[in-house]
């Protein structure tokens, strides 16, 4: 797999913004790749991602929100734009 763009922290953002958009193109959304060159769907929303062509946002994170919530609490995921 190729480096990931600046803007993802880590391959778990990725997978995560890359499955987002894997489900927008299952409901209809239209590619922003030449669609051809891919088999499954899975693939070619992680070349978009790759590529950068897709926009999301970070949510705020529930640990910094709640000083006593140290526990394994998971950040919200990113929200696609």
């Amino acid at each position: 797999m190729r480096d990931l763009p600046d803007n993802i922290d880590s391959k778990y953002r990725f997978i995560t913004i890359a499955a987002q958009r894997c489900d927008m193109l299952q409901k209809g959304a239209r590619p922003k790749v030449d669609e051809d060159k891919f088999s499954k769907l899975t693939s070619l929303a992680m070349e978009e991602v790759l590529e950068g062509l897709i926009e999301f946002e970070l949510t705020e994170d529930l640990r910094d929100s709640e000083p006593e919530a140290e526990s394994k609490v998971d950040p919200k995921p990113p929200q696609l734009l």
